[in-house]
């Protein structure tokens, strides 16, 4: 009797979220880089406005600060993830950078629409809203995509441990290597959505069919021969 395990489709899936979320590094680092150098060519430009020169003075430290901070937690960061008051502060800090982009691109339009601006200028302008819509339309993908794949992962785990058939499985999975950082809500979801969309019957007073019979004896005669 073979045993059909799922291992396979597991790793494909983890190795699917683990490449999402390197894409968005790099689109991440990217916006980075390209607001860095918008922001340093309106400092340059605006060397005689003193109030210009400071706000993009602070833009270019944010910036560089963001960019070390987000290497930072994909680096050492990702246990610190599992604790709500950090995932709260995240979502301030990310919806905190979108706006100060916005607001930089938005400045950046209104000089081009208002003033007489160089081709460098446009040209940066354009590049960086490129990027911004980039990095949004990337980070939400994404975000979506790797919940909907933690929750494939979760329930696969927990079907997993309650299936008898269980012991006849040599290797032991390591949740940690999926690398959810809300698994134990994600578990008490899906025990929801099943009593929600699955409907079970009680089962206490039903005797087992001839081939649970055969299959459960198969069980325990590979189990005596280990």
């Amino acid at each position: 009797m073979e045993l059909i395990s799922f291992d396979h489709t597991l790793a494909t899936l983890i190795k699917t979220k683990n490449d999402l979320r390197k894409l968005l590094d790099i689109i991440v680092a990217l916006t980075q880089v390209m607001f860095g150098v918008f922001y340093t060519y309106e400092l340059v430009k605006n060397l005689n406005t003193l109030y210009l020169l400071i706000i993009y003075a602070c833009l270019i430290g944010i910036s560089i600060g963001y960019l070390i901070a987000y290497i930072i937690h994909r680096k050492i960061g990702e246990k610190e993830n599992k604790k709500n008051n950090f995932r709260i502060i995240k979502k301030i800090f990310s919806f905190s950078k979108y706006l100060l982009k916005l607001a930089s691109v938005s400045f950046g339009i209104y000089q081009i629409a208002t003033k007489d601006v160089t081709s460098v200028m446009i040209l940066l302008t354009a590049l960086s809203i490129f990027m911004l819509l980039l990095n949004i339309v990337v980070e939400v993908i994404t975000t979506y995509v790797e919940k909907t794949i933690n929750r494939f992962i979760v329930a696969f785990y927990m079907d997993r441990e309650e299936n008898s058939l269980n012991k006849l499985i040599v290797n032991e999975l390591d949740m940690e290597k999926a690398n959810i950082p809300n698994a134990e809500d994600l578990k008490e979801e899906i025990k929801s959505d099943k009593e929600k969309y699955i409907f079970q019957k009680d089962k206490s007073n039903k005797k087992d069919s001839w081939i649970v019979k055969r299959i459960k004896k198969e069980v325990e005669k590979h189990i005596g021969e280990k």
